[in-house]
């Protein structure tokens, strides 16, 4: 679904959208379309990371073999929680980088397909 929005947004920014706001708010309403496809690309991509309740958890459970598939599924039940958090903060908190570093290439990519 945040690609579908992120999508959506990228056609009224190609569609030229913030020049139907008048010329004062142009930058007001890039600015915001901007934002909003960065923020869906975003949480589109850190839900396929593949830990704890997100998506990527699931997606990488059904391309492994089903012996490792179980031990994932386990350890993910166990820990995958646990660990997403202390990841989110250990970037947060102590500004270890490690979930930007990750996202950033995946959505600048998919931002400079969408909107050019």
């Amino acid at each position: 679904m945040n690609i579908i929005l992120a999508t959506l947004a990228a056609v009224l920014v190609r569609l030229g959208a913030p020049f139907w706001f008048g010329a004062d708010n142009i930058q007001i309403v890039a600015g915001l379309l901007q934002i909003f496809i960065f923020m869906n690309l975003g949480l589109a991509f850190f839900n396929l990371i593949p830990l704890g309740p997100l998506d990527g958890s699931h997606i990488l459970n059904r391309l492994l073999p089903h012996r490792a598939a179980m031990n994932y599924q386990d350890f993910n039940f166990r820990f995958g929680s646990m660990v997403l958090f202390g990841i989110i903060l250990l970037d947060g908190l102590l500004g270890v980088g490690i979930l930007m570093p990750l996202l950033r290439g995946a959505v600048l990519f998919v931002y400079s397909l969408l909107v050019g």
